[in-house]
């Protein structure tokens, strides 16, 4: 039989293509197989039906054919089969339904097992109710028939299951709910609470038991005994206890409760502690406690998930998996636990080898479609899947996802700026003639995004621009992305202005998440591990904004520009990056040519899937000063070498692609160990040196056996490898600017005055001056015209901008209004309240490729009203009556300031300063004595000055003045002749004593005085 009905299937899909199209060989089908039946060739029928089942897969009409074959063989179970799947797809049919409803066979069953039961025949009645039962596995009516008979028979486990499997099928059915909460029941589960109360824990542990025999799932007695073993501390049992009762309900609200809770009183306030500390994400001090907790009480849950939420948060990947494990031992439905090992199994995966890699995705893939199942919306469970696609290399199953993700949760940033991601990887791995197609087969705002990409990477920017702001009036969650695009776009095009315009736009932009997570993506490769904890840290979108503006202005060389020259030199390495040094295949140790991993690397080094080594390098320190590639058929390498500079050590980057890898897999290694490639970076570093020393006259006599050049070698190269780990360490955790090799330096000399304000506010004013000879290149060249761009702005903690301006001068040679004694003057002042300030100013020349910036400390002096001051002292070259066209104006008078603070012997100082608050004597009137000294700090050199016209020079001078005012302010010029001084540099102060009240206050600043 087994032959002929495998070769009736073989013939049948052998025609079946024929007979799928034929209405006549279906119904030809269905009455020979009709026929068999009534003639009971049970065997042949069935088949029969099949092959009418096999080319019309979605008719009842053999399925119920098969049931009714099957309930003449007396095959209940199978007939069941059958005539479900009938009613799935016709849910009215008159035979499927009766099967159940209406078959006098089955209500005979019953009957006579109702009948039984009540003559107390109870062998009887079972073998009627387990027929009934065969025929229909959900009768209501057998289930409960067989359980009042187990009830009387006090075969307490069959009753429990029975009416279990009552209430699986109707929950509130009156008769389960009584037979399961009978007397006998309930009295072994009071008795086994009242003495688990009064801590007799054997006696309790009898009585739960007990219960267990008449109910094996009954919660109260899997919750008791789990309490039991709890309170014994014996983790593993009471473990046993609570999973029997989740699988009965995994919901159930005091199982989970006392999961959760651990029976030793000092667990809570420990594990609240570490939760303290993981949301301040210490997260070092929070495994501590965490750590303690579980020596506690082994089964401190609440640890086992912070401990698995920090290994998740840090990449740990094995710890994620060991803890998270044990969190879904006990908790099955743990969607946090599903979501973090779906995640860990993905994330080793990648790593792993071909056969390890297809388990770890497929664990991967368990996990987070066992989350899918229970909630497609927790967190962003559908991207994470997608990530999994992306990883197997399935572009557009990824792609399908992350918009999945998106449509399900429109404004979470990861799904957002992931799907973007995603764009950006099939960008990037497709041929030109794919990507072309896939474009015109995807149409929608994120293809139009990608092709206008693709434009800008061709230096099609005119067209790329267009198509940018075009995409900007169409779209509202791709704004971020286009401004930052639009940033690139503006920096390869050099249009410093327009490139910093788009700047503002998307830190003004960032006020969602979304906006700011892609802030983060371009700013995370020159991030610290404090500045990443920090951020993680801040939870108002405010903050981080605050947060990115700080970023950025303490790493600006100029903070007081209209641009930020620092996002602009940032920018430009991006793009070059993106060009040069793009890796976004797996990162393993397999494929890292530092095996012996001799390196190590902060955490925000984890953070990058898109660039290689050489990449990193190259967007934290722009360009090496030195690179040298060594010709080597075995081994690609290269290295870089940065000069020392005042800002940064010298660093000495190796980088190599391991032998087995392909692609631009640049890593870095801790040395060069190939005496030719150190040949080739002979100077660079004296160890290098000593090294190639040792390996040449090694080579002399390779076969010697010298050990102790052997361990020369050995020690040098340890010593090489540690120096290499501590600059890498540092050069990961800095960033540096470097400027453009045709910019030049210019000098700013300056000083700093305070004056009193309005209100209780300081007038801090800001003096510098441009040599114009500098403007000019030096005295071999004449000056001709310049166009400086100048500016100043005033900080508070944290580089929070308090006040800024900047403008522009348009100089041209013999400009005697804005040129004085050499300088350009150029005055800034900022009402401030008193404390300490940060002072950013420069000045540029746009014309002739100058720049000269300072950033530094100020405190803003105290002059608020109500006690005796003065002013700071502020220097000029000359003091004239007021011009109303001057700049510089104090008072009645206008000045010519000296930001130099140098002046020719020849020259009188002329200082100006304010005084306040002087106290009024009886008759109304102020006096104070001025007392003013020059002293020498520090002669010059040459002693020629004793030999002048004029004699033997002073070391100091002093002048006092006594003056008498009205007013209790007074506004000060004075004016002094130092020909008689030496050259050198001097302390010029001035003293006030109110005469009145005897009070004295004094007042310094540093003047340098020259020959004449």
């Amino acid at each position: 039989m087994k032959r002929i009905l495998t070769h009736a299937v073989l013939v049948l899909l052998s025609a079946g293509p024929i007979l799928s199209q034929n209405q006549d060989n279906f119904s030809f089908l269905l009455a020979k197989a009709r026929e068999l039946k009534n003639n009971g060739q049970y065997d042949e029928a069935a088949l029969t039906y099949r092959q009418a089942l096999f080319l019309q897969k979605e008719s009842v009409q053999p399925l119920v054919g098969l049931g009714e074959v099957a309930v003449a063989e007396r095959k209940w179970k199978l007939a069941q089969t059958w005539f479900r799947q009938a009613l799935a797809l016709e849910p009215n049919n008159s035979t499927a339904s009766d099967y159940f409803n209406n078959n006098p066979k089955l209500d005979k069953h019953l009957a006579e097992g109702e009948s039984f039961l009540r003559s107390a025949d109870l062998a009887a009645a079972r073998k009627r109710f387990e027929r009934a039962l065969a025929m229909n596995g959900q009768s209501l009516a057998a289930l409960k028939g067989l359980g009042k008979v187990a009830f009387e028979t006090e075969e307490w486990r069959k009753f429990g299951d029975y009416f279990r499997r009552v209430q699986q099928i109707a929950p509130d059915d009156p008769d389960a709910a009584y037979y399961l909460d009978n007397p006998r029941l309930r009295s072994r589960l009071s008795l086994g609470d009242s003495l688990l109360a009064l801590n007799k824990l054997k006696n309790a542990k009898s009585a739960y038991e007990g219960a267990l025999l008449m109910d094996r799932r009954n919660l109260r007695a899997l919750n008791g005994l789990g309490r039991i073993y709890r309170r014994m501390r014996d983790w593993e049992t009471s473990k046993k206890w609570f999973v029997k009762a989740l699988k009965v309900d995994p919901r159930n609200k005091d199982t989970n409760h006392f999961l959760l809770n651990g029976p030793n009183p000092e667990v809570e306030p420990v594990v609240a502690e570490a939760q303290q500390l993981q949301a301040e994400r210490r997260f070092e001090d929070a495994n501590k406690k965490y750590e303690r907790a579980i020596r506690l009480y082994a089964g401190a849950l609440p640890a086992f998930r912070g401990l698995g939420q920090i290994a998740l948060e840090q990449q740990d990947w094995g710890a994620t998996k060991k803890w998270f494990k044990k969190l879904l031992e006990v908790q099955p439905l743990d969607l946090e636990a599903k979501y973090g090992l779906g995640v860990a199994y993905r994330e080793t995966g990648k790593t792993s080898s071909l056969i390890m890699k297809r388990k770890q995705f497929g664990n991967s893939e368990d996990h987070l479609e066992s989350v899918l199942a229970q909630d497609s919306t927790y967190r962003d469970v559908v991207y994470q899947r997608a990530l999994l696609e992306r990883w197997r290399g399935n572009w557009e199953s990824a792609l399908t996802l992350g918009h999945r993700q998106l449509s399900l949760t429109p404004n979470h940033s990861r799904a957002l700026v992931g799907l973007f991601k995603l764009h950006r990887l099939v960008f990037n791995n497709m041929g030109a003639s794919e990507f072309a197609a896939w474009a015109q087969a995807s149409p929608g705002e994120w293809v139009d995004f990608m092709l206008a990409e693709k434009k800008r990477r061709e230096n099609k920017f005119a067209a790329a621009d267009s198509a940018y702001e075009a995409l900007l009036a169409k779209t509202s969650r791709l704004q971020q992305p286009i401004y930052l695009a639009l940033l690139r776009s503006k920096v390869q095009q050099e249009d410093e202005a327009q490139a910093g315009r788009y700047f503002r736009r998307a830190l003004a932009n960032a006020n969602s998440e979304r906006d700011l997570a892609f802030l983060f993506e371009d700013s995370k490769y020159i991030m610290t591990d404090p500045e990443l904890n920090f951020y993680r840290g801040l939870k108002l979108a405010s903050h981080k904004r605050a947060f990115f503006a700080q970023f950025w202005t303490r790493r600006n060389p100029v903070p007081a520009a209209r641009v930020n020259m620092r996002v602009l030199e940032h920018y430009r390495r991006l793009v070059y990056a993106e060009q040069n040094y793009w890796f976004d295949k797996v990162r393993s140790h397999a494929n890292d040519a530092d095996r012996a991993g001799a390196l190590t690397f902060p955490r925000i080094y984890g953070l990058n899937e898109e660039f290689n080594d050489k990449g990193l390098m190259y967007i934290r320190h722009g360009e090496p000063n030195e690179t040298a590639i060594t010709h080597n058929q075995l081994v690609s390498n290269e290295s870089w070498h940065y000069y020392s500079r005042a800002d940064r050590p010298k660093l000495i980057f190796h980088f190599m692609i391991e032998r087995t890898t392909a692609g631009n897999n640049w890593r870095l290694v801790p040395f060069l160990s190939d005496v030719a490639m150190i040949a080739d970076r002979l100077g660079w570093d004296p160890l290098m040196d000593q090294i190639f020393l040792t390996r040449s006259q090694s080579f002399e006599s390779p076969f010697s056996g010298n050990n102790g050049q052997a361990v020369r070698q050995s020690s040098q190269l340890n010593r090489l490898a540690d120096k290499s780990r501590e600059e890498v360490k540092f050069a990961m955790s800095r960033d540096f600017h470097t400027w453009d090799e045709k910019l030049s330096d210019l000098s700013l000399p300056f000083f700093i005055s305070g004056f009193r304000g309005s209100g209780k506010k300081t007038s801090l004013e800001l003096y510098f001056a441009v040599p114009v000879e500098e403007l000019a290149g030096g005295k071999s060249r004449e000056f001709r015209e310049a166009l400086l761009e100048h500016g100043a702005g005033l900080y508070g903690l944290g580089w929070k901008p308090n006040d800024h301006a900047v403008d522009q001068t348009y100089l041209l040679p013999g400009d005697s209004s804005q040129v004085h004694h050499g300088y350009f003057m150029k005055k800034y002042a900022f009402s401030v309240a008193p404390g300490k300030q940060r002072l950013a100013f420069y000045t540029r020349d746009l014309k002739n490729q100058k720049l000269g910036t300072r950033s530094l400390d100020v405190e803003a002096p105290d002059l608020s009203k109500g006690q005796f001051a003065m002013s700071d002292l502020l220097l000029a070259y000359d003091v004239a009556p007021r011009e109303i066209d001057s700049p510089f104006i104090k008072g009645d008078v206008s000045f010519i300031p000296n930001p130099s603070k140098t002046y020719r012997l020849s020259q009188p100082i002329f200082v100006f300063y304010e005084v306040y608050d002087l106290v009024r004597d009886q008759r109304g009137d102020c006096a104070f004595e001025i007392e003013i000294k020059m002293t020498q700090l520090k002669r010059k050199k040459s002693g020629l000055g004793r030999f002048l016209p004029g004699g033997k020079r002073k070391k100091s001078i002093a002048l006092n003045e006594r003056r008498q005012s009205k007013s209790t302010e007074s506004v000060e010029f004075t004016s002094f002749d130092v020909s008689k001084l030496q050259e050198g540099d001097y302390e010029l102060a001035v003293a006030i004593t109110d005469i009145s009240s005897g009070e004295s206050v004094t007042r310094t600043i540093g003047v340098v005085l020259a020959g004449k």
